[in-house]
Formats: structure tokens, sequence, C-alpha cells
């Protein structure tokens, strides 16, 4: 099933969201940035793998995107930084080995508030450098989620998208693409044009929501 969402209800918003189980193919991607209003479409891969640094290892969900990290359960806010750096687009360029870990990961193999910066962690059998940690749990937005859904999704891990897809996706199709649009008020007719051309290509239903809009702008 296809799902493909927008933030319909922030004016300013040029992002759309495109998820589909069965993942999407080079040409998937190709032919969405060929839609005319369509200014750029990216791929985020997820998968849970074991990160071990020394004795210690947790399952997370790796992560390899463009652009800061948001979370889902805080309406797409910005994910705040506790220490470090983001993942820069020259990490992505030069499919650099580095990482940003959330939290918990760094508490669960460096040990409590622990300095985790320029340590080397293990995704699989790949070797990352952290760059940077996020902080342990995202924003809190909505009362009636307890508090530890927010810090169970933090167990995360982010890396380039270069170097996710050239060393720990190769097999893998994306889940979800971010489609930038190049005016707002086409948002609505890119979602159309978008859930025709998928539904032509895999005989499989959209459904489509409004997205909260995101704390931060899209790349």
């Amino acid at each position: 099933m296809f799902t493909a969402s927008a933030a319909t209800n922030d004016p300013d918003s040029r992002e759309i969201l495109v998820m589909g189980a069965a993942g999407f193919s080079h040409e998937d991607i190709r032919d969405v940035e060929r839609v005319r209003s369509v200014r750029r479409a990216t791929a985020t891969y997820r998968e849970r793998m074991t990160i071990r640094h020394g004795g210690a290892d947790l399952e997370a969900s790796v992560i390899a995107q463009e652009g800061e990290p948001t979370a889902a359960l805080s309406a797409n806010a910005a994910w705040p930084l506790e220490t470090g750096r983001f993942i820069t687009e020259a990490d992505g360029v030069d499919a650099k080995r580095v990482a940003v870990i959330g939290g918990p990961v760094r508490d669960r193999l460096f040990g409590t508030e622990a300095t985790a910066i320029g340590k080397d962690i293990l995704i699989g059998d790949e070797s990352f450098t952290v760059k940077g940690v996020l902080g342990p749990h995202p924003p809190f937005v909505d009362a009636d989620l307890p508090d530890d859904a927010y810090i169970r999704s933090a167990i995360r891990v982010y890396v380039p998208l270069r170097t996710g897809v050239e060393s720990l996706f190769r097999e893998t199709r994306p889940t979800l693409l971010r489609v930038f649009v190049k005016d707002s008020e086409l948002i609505g007719q890119t979602i159309a044009e978008i859930r025709e051309l998928l539904v032509g290509r895999h005989g499989q239903a959209i459904h489509l929501e409004p997205a909260s809009p995101r704390g931060s702008p899209g790349p």
C-alpha cells in the first residue's frame, strides 16, 4: 500500500511524503522527479540493525537520508541535537562513514551521558564514526502518548544517504520518498499526479492524509 501525505494545513509547506511498503525503484524516483511541479525527490532508507561498541550492543533503526532528523511522533518537528553536529551535505557527497546516534543508543553503548563524539561504532559489520548525539527524546507534543514511547523512538542511528546505500542498504528498496515541490500552492496537484503515476505502475491504492507541519524547512 502507498501512502502520500503533505502538510496541507501549512501554507508554507513544500514537502510531500510518499510511503510504500513494497519500496520504490530507481525508475519510480526518476519519474517522480519528472513531474513538472517537483523540484526534487530524495529517498529515505530505514532498517533495524545491530549496533555495537566494545562489548555492548543493541538493535536500533538505522536511517539513511538527506537533511536533518525529524520526529514523526512530534509532528515531524526537528529533532534537537544534544552534542556534536548533524550530518552535512559534504558527508553525503563524499560518502563518509559518519553517524548521528540517538541519546539512548549513546547511553547503552558508551554509558549514560558519556562522550561518544569521535568514537567508532559498528553498524552490522561496517565501522562508522559518531559525529553527533540527538537529544534523549524528540519534543513532547502529544499528552496522550506515554513518555517511554518518545524515548523508544530515539533508539535510532542516522548515516549519510550515499554511504547508507553503498555500505548498508545495497539490496534494499527505499520505502519513503521526500518530494519537494516548487510552489506550496501546487501541493494538491502534485499529490494527484504522483498518485496517478504510482498507482498506474504498481496497481496499488494510495492513501492521502495531511501531515503536520515540520519544525524546520526541507533541504
